[in-house]
């Protein structure tokens, strides 16, 4: 039987160790990893160490409530949620998809008994605003009045001088149709096979260059069967070869930044504001780029080389041995 203070010692010991297992099981979890716990014991003249299951499905368990606890006392607070979204999307979220409001425009000519959707107004928006866009939309939501409006849409804005839509050959006369249907008044070319045989070829292209056409629709087949100009060629390969050139030189630059950083991360064991620093001094610091970006090279330097030399991050989480728990121990 125990005396008062054996009782007040052990009850002691009791509080501490699971004062020390809240701890660990927090600290744990602000390092992102998962907790195992071991025991040791002795096989063949030889220490081991072995996973106690219960005691490591317990742990993890508490785990996953720190996890959800975090998250409610994030938002439950409105201007603490709203602190950490700006410092989040300040330092890391730094890419954001457009969005595309096309409600407010009208368009003018247009057939009235139609109306256009919303989400085709937005895709006629994205057309006029970013040059370059794909309808992946499914079948039946209205591709074709999208594009007809958006061509109309850059003619009346001085976008294109004039439009050329080029469609699977058996779509030409279907699309001439929805076109008609959807603008009354539009003066459209529609081209023909014979239009592009090798006799009419030269004189369709005349027609395309003079007529003050709102659209050119034309078969995918027919279209193939215009020559470039030579100018033009050497153009869009130069173009080409720009791109490509200033995507190379993007990449090394980045990559140049990244290789310092992670060396700094190495000797600086980690201090993002040393290693700012130290680069602020470098020959590859340039005054132009933003605070942020420095910032966020730093972080991922530190993340990977900590990913590389630490073992516990770079495999599994080391076991987390409990305090108290002797050779045997369950």
């Amino acid at each position: 039987m125990l005396s008062t203070i054996e009782r007040r010692q052990k009850i002691l010991e009791i509080l501490s160790e699971r004062r020390y297992e809240k701890m660990t099981n927090l600290a744990i979890e602000l390092n992102v990893s998962r907790r195992t716990i071991c025991y040791d014991i002795e096989e063949n003249g030889k220490e081991k160490r072995v996973v106690n299951q219960h005691k490591t499905i317990a742990a993890r368990e508490k785990q996953n409530k720190i996890q959800e606890e975090f998250k409610n006392w994030i938002f439950s607070g409105p201007e603490r949620r709203e602190d950490l979204e700006k410092e989040y999307n300040a330092k890391f979220n730094q890419i954001r998809l457009p969005t595309y409001d096309g409600s407010y425009l009208k368009f003018p000519e247009m057939n009235p008994t139609i109306e256009l959707r919303p989400h085709q107004k937005n895709a006629v928006h994205r057309i006029i605003t970013s040059g370059n866009t794909l309808l992946h939309h499914v079948v039946g939501s209205g591709k074709t009045y999208t594009v007809v409006a958006a061509t109309m849409k850059l003619r009346q804005y001085g976008l294109a001088k004039k439009t050329m839509i080029v469609v699977p050959n058996h779509l030409v006369e279907q699309w001439a149709d929805s076109y008609r249907v959807l603008y009354p008044n539009a003066n459209i070319l529609v081209a023909h096979k014979e239009d592009l045989s090798k006799e009419n070829r030269e004189k369709f292209v005349s027609r395309v260059a003079l007529g003050d056409w709102d659209s050119i629709i034309i078969a995918q087949s027919s279209f193939a069967k215009i020559p470039i100009s030579k100018e033009r060629q050497m153009r869009k390969i130069n173009e080409e070869i720009y791109k490509i050139d200033q995507t190379i030189a993007h990449l090394w630059e980045n990559n140049s930044d990244m290789s310092l950083m992670n060396r700094l991360a190495f000797w600086c064991n980690g201090d993002k504001e040393q290693m700012l620093r130290i680069f602020a001094t470098s020959g590859l610091y340039r005054p132009e780029k933003s605070d942020g970006y420095y910032e966020g090279t730093a972080i991922k330097a530190v993340k990977d080389v900590t990913s590389l030399y630490n073992v516990q991050q770079n495999k599994s989480p080391r076991p987390t041995r409990v305090n108290g728990s002797g050779k045997g121990g369950k």
